[in-house]
């Protein structure tokens, strides 16, 4: 009787894992999806005002999962999300619901232009190392070696709101052959300018080392290192989509992300030792053969010998992470 019991509620508490493992998803997908299509200028309406201004609405949501997620009824939430979602994509067919949307309770159609901004260095003999600092609002950046090796690098930077111009300043210390790149695009937080989109494409020498650091909100980033020496790479974003191709090369890592999709693409020869916190599931490490060190410390079969090695510490509350090992 007794293990009957225990059995009962190990398949309840299965239930509600299950339960509470779908309301969760809901939420994050629906809350990714929004802010990309935000940043993407899909929307015709600025998402970071509706989620300040609807604060009580997800308090409520909160206690109403609590409320039913051990009833039959546990569904209730994320139906209740997924209908929100609806009117947030198709706000022309409730009338009442675009009424509250709209700041001033007027439907405005904003006129953006897009700008562009270049900065280009020729690359010497003499340049070993670039500092590379991105602060850059929401949108997309994409960084890979440059087939033309004239410059040290080429930016191509766009931009909405010809008032918000990148600041874009290159400095060189010719005592230790280091250069250093900051583009500042992270304004202080206001809500009418929270929905501007950038695009930064960033081509780089291949013969320089490295170190890169980004700071930016949600959006998308590709990063192709393969034919470049990067000795550090430190990334803090929101909710993001995010690809690593790294090269066979000692390099320092550090990930701090919000919701995202992230897919790190090594080298076969390569050596991998990650540190993981936050609300990962450890079976993605071990399903692609990592060995567990520690409770939140992984290393592949082949770090103690291997010629390269790349450690990393990935910080994430939830996020979809995928490995993927190339020759």
């Amino acid at each position: 009787m007794a293990k009957n019991r225990k059995e009962k509620d190990r398949i309840a508490k299965q239930r509600q894992d299950r339960r509470g493992s779908i309301t969760t998803g809901v939420v994050f997908i629906v809350l990714g999806a929004l802010f990309l299509l935000n940043t993407l200028d899909i929307l015709p309406y600025n998402i970071w005002e509706i989620v300040l201004r609807s604060w009580p609405l997800l308090l409520i949501l909160l206690g109403l999962h609590l409320v039913v997620k051990r009833t039959r009824i546990w569904w209730l939430t994320p139906l209740l999300i997924i209908a929100l979602f609806a009117g947030l994509m198709y706000p022309q067919y409730f009338p009442h619901y675009r009424y509250w949307l709209t700041p001033g309770h007027q439907v405005q159609e904003t006129v953006r232009r897009e700008e562009k901004a270049e900065s280009s260095r020729v690359y010497t003999d003499e340049i070993r190392q670039l500092d590379i600092n991105l602060s850059i609002d929401a949108g997309r950046i994409d960084i890979f070696s440059s087939e033309e090796e004239e410059n040290l690098y080429d930016l191509s930077f766009h931009y909405r709101n010809e008032e918000r111009e990148p600041a874009i300043e290159y400095n060189f210390d010719s005592r230790e052959g280091r250069g250093i790149l900051e583009v500042d695009h992270l304004r202080e937080f206001e809500l009418e300018n929270m929905d501007i989109v950038s695009s930064a494409v960033l081509e780089l020498h291949p013969a320089v080392n490295y170190n890169i650091a980004i700071d930016s909100g949600a959006g998308y980033y590709q990063l192709d290192l393969q034919e470049l020496m990067v000795d550090n790479l430190e990334i803090n974003s929101g909710i993001s989509d995010l690809k690593i191709n790294f090269a066979s090369h000692d390099t320092s890592v550090r990930l701090n992300s919000g919701a995202s999709n992230i897919e790190l693409v090594f080298l076969e020869d390569t050596g991998v030792e990650i540190r993981a916190e936050g609300a990962l599931s450890y079976d993605d490490f071990l399903d692609y053969d990592l060995e567990q060190v520690e409770e939140d410390f992984f290393r592949s079969p082949n770090f103690a010998e291997a010629e390269n090695q790349i450690q990393m510490h990935l910080i994430s509350p939830a996020s979809n992470i995928s490995f993927e090992f190339n020759e």
